[in-house]
């Protein structure tokens, strides 16, 4: 079994973490529990340790100080960090770290499971994760403007696209279009089966993977540009939309 190290000074979290995943079902055990980051930090470097999960943000040291000794000194042993929205900074070092995953608070127990997974390369979850990222990446085929029934829902698509770079409202595009904000909502999502949000962070996503194939920017960059400011929630939108990080994306 793979040994797992949980770190965070928020001891409910760590309690969750430990108590409601079902660990054996990973092929894992939790061998340290600790809300001193300090003691996992001592813990770690002693002992086997084949994955530390850990808070980025703790009093004594960060969890990136923590995965980044680690990395020097026994590059076998594996991080995920747990990030807060607002910690654009952490979460950017995180991937000059070689973090595997980062997980946004509140953390889901599932999400983070299949992070464990993919940390752990486990060859059927890696089979349907390539499905599941070959689907995702025709993903934005679905909405064609072009056949959209609706001259008004064609309008406010063009424009959704055309301004992927800006912080876009409903309320801006629905004036754009000369119609309330509540009939516009229901004609998008009547003709193209979403919601303004969804269909905004898929341009915003389309036009990230168009930049990640110009190779001319970094990712934190190209979050800017397409106006999502913080980084940590570009990354997992980016991901949920794909089925790639960027920088796995950026990689293949």
């Amino acid at each position: 079994m793979k040994q797992v190290v949980l770190i965070d000074d928020n001891p409910l979290i760590l309690a969750s973490l430990e108590k409601t995943i079902d660990w054996a079902l990973l092929d894992c055990r939790v061998a340290g529990v600790f809300p001193h980051a300090e003691e996992g930090r001592s813990y770690c470097l002693k002992n086997p340790v084949d994955l530390v999960i850990t808070d980025i943000k703790m009093p004594e040291i960060t969890g990136l100080e923590i995965l980044e000794e680690l990395r020097r000194k026994k590059p076998q042993t594996k991080g995920i960090v747990i990030t807060g929205f607002n910690e654009f900074e952490y979460a950017r070092s995180a991937l000059r770290i070689g973090v595997i995953d980062l997980i946004l608070k509140p953390i889901d127990n599932e999400e983070l499971a299949e992070a464990v997974k993919r940390t752990f390369g486990i060859a059927e979850e890696e089979a349907a994760a390539e499905e599941q990222r070959e689907k995702a990446e025709n993903h934005f085929s679905k909405i064609e403007i072009e056949k959209q029934k609706n001259c008004s829902v064609r309008r406010a698509l063009a424009y959704m696209k055309e301004n992927s770079d800006k912080k876009l409202s409903l309320g801006e595009l629905a004036d754009y279009v000369g119609l309330s904000a509540a009939h516009l909502s229901r004609l998008l999502k009547k003709e193209t089966g979403k919601n303004f949000v969804d269909i905004n962070n898929e341009f915003k996503i389309e036009k990230s993977l168009e930049l990640l194939k110009e190779g001319k920017y970094k990712i934190y960059e190209i979050s800017n540009i397409v106006g999502i400011d913080n980084y940590a929630y570009f990354y997992q939108l980016f991901k949920k939309i794909t089925g790639k990080s960027p920088k796995e994306y950026q990689n293949s």
